[in-house]
């Protein structure tokens, strides 16, 4: 089984992000890891069973030692996913450096109108282009990339036109519906939407692409009776969390360590998954669901949001049989 170790390196970030979950963690944890300091954490902190090191952040492609940094890795013989803005990966040399050595990109890309992407990622200059430019050479080089989509007030209107884009210019890549924890700029009603007033939108994407979505944060009774999703995130972290076989490193959990008994104080966590349950809740009705042992509910900041009037409604037996039957 693959064992992932997510290393966040930093929260330096050359976006603001509208729904940027870790906008107060650059407050918490302004300065990035050294890129000795990240040398000792794979050195001394990912465990022998780990395959793959996520790198994350923040922005990790904008640092100056970013190709050290893959190069170290690389040469530990792990794999390497990375997760980005796409901002360095416009520079043909760089592509060039990691063609070989990195095995997954997931790149953000919130819409595919240039004004409504540019206004999401907050940069003051034009994310878009570089977005556009850093998947078509990730595609060019077949570098293999999956693309991000956080969903919000400011994008859901263009979600499936979003999708229909991707897949114009780059078929059969895989595209994520996430949708944000409501954490940092995310705290927010404007980006932590209604599911209820969303799910029109999200039927519409699933219906035609859900052979090559992959959802996030996603509660079962909103996706039904779209199932067949390629990827459901949130079945991975019920059912495979006993394993702990995500682990990873956040700088920023060293600083509130004593509310996280699963994190140490240099912020490792042997069990991510845990992490993310220790984070989800339930409606009371949920228990009446069929899917309701597979599912991971909503972010507890969504009970906050909306408690008085939850839209969590259980799917009945009765209600596959009568699809069923049609």
């Amino acid at each position: 089984m693959e064992s992932h170790f997510d290393l966040k390196v930093g929260f330096t970030c050359n976006n603001n992000c509208f729904h940027c979950v870790v906008g107060d963690k650059k407050k918490i944890c302004p300065d990035d890891l050294t890129f000795e300091q990240i040398k000792q954490i794979i050195d001394n902190k990912v465990p022998s069973e780990v395959t793959s090191i996520v790198l994350t952040g923040g922005e990790v492609t904008i640092r100056k030692d970013f190709i050290d940094i893959v190069n170290y890795i690389y040469d530990k013989g792990y794999k390497i996913i990375l997760q980005t803005n796409g901002s360095g990966l416009i520079d043909k040399n760089i592509i060039k450096s990691i063609k070989n050595k990195i095995s997954h990109v997931l790149i953000a890309i919130h819409s595919y109108k240039k004004n409504i992407h540019n206004d999401i990622v907050n940069n003051n200059i034009d994310g878009y282009s570089a977005v556009i430019k850093a998947m078509d050479n990730l595609y060019k080089n077949k570098i293999y990339f999956e693309t991000q989509t956080v969903i919000s007030s400011k994008n859901i209107n263009t979600l499936h036109k979003t999708y229909k884009f991707i897949q114009k210019r780059y078929p059969d890549v895989f595209m994520h519906m996430t949708y944000p924890h409501p954490l940092g700029n995310a705290y927010n009603k404007n980006v932590a939407l209604k599911y209820s007033d969303i799910k029109h939108e999200l039927h519409k994407c699933l219906k035609n692409f859900r052979h090559l979505l992959v959802t996030e944060a996603i509660p079962f009774c909103v996706l039904y009776p779209y199932l067949d999703v390629e990827y459901n995130t949130d079945y991975e972290i019920i059912n495979s969390f006993y394993e702990a076989h995500r682990k990873g490193l956040d700088p920023s959990n060293s600083h509130n360590n004593d509310n996280f008994t699963m994190i140490d104080k240099s912020g490792y966590s042997d069990n991510y998954n845990l992490n993310d349950l220790t984070s989800k809740r339930k409606g009371y009705k949920c228990r009446e669901c069929v899917f309701n042992k597979d599912c991971a509910g909503v972010w507890r900041e969504y009970i906050e949001f909306y408690g008085n009037e939850l839209d969590l409604y259980p799917i009945t037996e009765s209600q596959i049989e009568r699809i069923i039957n049609v």
